[in-house]
């Protein structure tokens, strides 16, 4: 999934290119990669609720004017 965002590219290209042994540039890079997974996943879920509650919104409106019609 990471592999499709550019972003992914940016944090292994800005985390490997510190300094230390290539352990610490293991280690560097997994946690960026970890915690932007986490917040990415966040904001994906907030976009599905949002558009989920638009739907919801859109489905009270003709609710509402079904009944003002009746």
């Amino acid at each position: 999934m990471w592999l499709r965002k550019e972003e992914c590219g940016e944090i292994v290209r800005e985390a490997w290119g510190n300094g230390g042994n290539i352990f610490h540039k293991i280690e560097h890079t997994a946690g960026r990669l970890q915690s932007w997974g986490k917040k990415r996943s966040a904001i994906e879920q907030t976009e599905e609720v949002v558009a989920e509650m638009r739907l919801l919104d859109a489905r009270m409106d003709e609710l509402e004017d079904r009944e003002e019609i009746y």
